[in-house]
């Protein structure tokens, strides 16, 4: 178990790394971008422990209550208040851990793109759209859509 842990805060501070490797080469210019481009994503890290460990089954996490309760504290890292998230979430959307990290990370993703990106700053009536569903198949699909720049 404790190899486990190990190997999982090794792979971690790889991940860190590489996340401050991609901001420094590609398009983020500021110390200050860096720095909340990072905190968004060590914090999504963060909450799949909490998530993972704060439960007595530790097999699969709600995606749908993860999207819920931690949009706020996300919006709070980029400084974001304008902007009027609506969600659409189908409830109890379960995904084992080892899905869930990389899945965090992809939203964080698309959320950052989409605050940092999407809108001029004088635009009026700011939206995000973020849409969780089941499928007939035993699947799902996320999708985060903004109404700013085309």
């Amino acid at each position: 178990m404790l190899q486990e842990v190990h190997h999982r805060v090794r792979n971690n501070l790889q991940l860190i790394l590489s996340f401050l490797n991609l901001d420094k080469r590609f398009g983020i210019k500021s110390a200050d971008e860096i720095i909340d481009s990072t905190l968004a994503r060590v914090s999504s890290m963060s909450i799949t422990y909490q998530k993972a460990y704060e439960r007595d089954k530790i097999s699969k996490i709600d995606f749908s209550e993860f999207i819920e309760s931690n949009l706020t504290k996300f919006l709070n890292i980029y400084n974001i208040k304008d902007i009027e998230t609506i969600l659409d979430l189908d409830d109890e959307i379960e995904v084992c851990p080892d899905v869930f990290s990389p899945l965090t990370l992809i939203f964080n993703e698309l959320l950052s793109n989409a605050v940092i990106y999407a809108y001029e700053e004088t635009k009026d009536d700011k939206k995000l759209f973020i849409t969780l569903k089941k499928t007939d198949d035993n699947a799902a699909y996320l999708i985060v859509e903004d109404n700013g720049v085309v």
